[in-house]
């Protein structure tokens, strides 16, 4: 099958997240198995982009803000998948170290998203799946149906949005849904943009996409809840039929304590001796007495957090589990404060996302075991 990714960020390029490393592991993992494979994303300001992207010899004419806008279109293989970069400098050239946070993230997220479809059009045969992933990509599937949708170049293409974070949901002003490229008509409760008063690009690429996956078969089940659903509980059942729980998989090339760099000693599922050091170097890290011996954990964004703060007076002193919190919304960093303040000895908080970090705290838990062991059976990353 001819498959295209479409994604906000992907390893090496970009990463703040668990998406970067999806984004780059699975369709290696595809195309191990025989599929032709293709991954679309912005060209970022950033070194790896900059140094190995090169002009694909081709630009893409892209409808928005009511004319016809023009983006070069790079291109780099050293991955071993052939990755396209859309070129668009007044909305991704910005000199900034993160992808996202600035005011009109809605906006340069929706061009992206048109670009990328105008792209899959020259690139040859329509694919038979694009896959998409969260909000900044959600527009490409509403795209797809409504403004492509008797465009029989689209007549043989599934869709599938990937949840990574139900949290986050694209909201912008309605009155910019014409000046992204679709009727004003779009703007409805029932089947449409609009979501508590705002639109969603997220509700509206639920609603377009043929298939809905996220990142574990118990997120699929509580983001159908009210207490995670974020709103779009009631949407999500509706679509449930459509919704699948995928776990993500492990691209043994990066996650593998054996050769990571990242973190104090390396370990096997042979010899798990640098293991110990891993959670001694966590610990010293964020101050926590070194006479913790559960495992550690990492808590991100959600309702757990708002859980969290209100519940732990009551949980038990003497626990020997320490936790890490990361998040980027306000309250939930003035929560995860809290939990730090009330449980000094086993709660630590970092603010932003830390790729070092991460590593260590992962490589020193239990999963860095399940890590080994599934190494020592298989080397699929799917």
């Amino acid at each position: 099958m001819r498959i295209i990714f479409v994604a906000s960020e992907a390893n090496p390029w970009v990463k703040t997240g668990g998406l970067a490393d999806v984004a780059a592991a699975l369709p290696k993992a595809l195309q191990r198995r025989g599929h032709d494979v293709a991954l679309i994303m912005p060209r970022y300001d950033v070194k790896p982009i900059l140094e190995r992207a090169w002009p694909a010899g081709f630009g893409v004419q892209v409808p928005f803000d009511f004319r016809d806008q023009w983006s070069e279109v790079y291109y780099d293989e050293s991955t071993g998948i052939p990755t396209f970069f859309i070129d668009a400098p007044q909305y991704f050239m910005r000199g900034k170290k993160e992808p996202y946070g600035d005011h009109d993230d809605g906006e340069r997220f929706a061009y992206f998203c048109r670009a990328a479809v105008e792209t899959m059009r020259i690139l040859g045969p329509a694919p038979d799946i694009v896959q998409c992933n969260d909000w900044m990509t959600a527009l490409v599937p509403a795209h797809i149906k409504v403004t492509y949708g008797d465009d029989p170049f689209w007549y043989g293409t599934g869709t599938l949005l990937t949840i990574h974070n139900l949290a986050f949901q694209g909201l912008f002003d309605p009155r910019d849904i014409p000046k992204f490229g679709f009727s004003p008509d779009t703007y409805r409760t029932d089947g449409g943009f609009e979501f508590n008063g705002t639109a969603s690009m997220l509700k509206a690429g639920l609603l377009a996409t043929d298939m809905i996956s996220t990142v574990s078969r118990k997120y699929a089940e509580e983001i159908q809840t009210p207490e995670f659903g974020f709103k779009m509980d009631g949407l999500l059942r509706a679509r449930s039929r459509d919704l699948e729980g995928i776990l993500n998989g492990v691209d043994y090339d990066h996650w593998n304590p054996e050769h990571d760099e990242h973190i104090a000693a390396h370990f096997s599922v042979d010899n798990l001796e640098g293991k110990r050091a891993c959670k001694m170097d966590l610990l010293s890290r964020f101050s926590l007495p070194w006479s913790l011996t559960g495992p550690s954990s990492e808590w991100c964004l959600g309702s757990r957090i708002r859980r969290a703060s209100t519940s732990l007076p009551q949980r038990p002193r003497g626990s020997s589990k320490p936790e890490r919190f990361s998040s980027s919304s306000g309250r939930v960093r003035s929560n995860t404060r809290t939990c730090s303040r009330r449980c000094a000895t086993r709660i630590r908080t970092e603010s932003g996302r830390s790729a070092v970090t991460t590593t260590r705290l992962r490589m020193s838990s239990r999963r860095a075991r399940t890590f080994s062991s599934c190494r020592a059976g298989s080397s699929r990353a799917d």
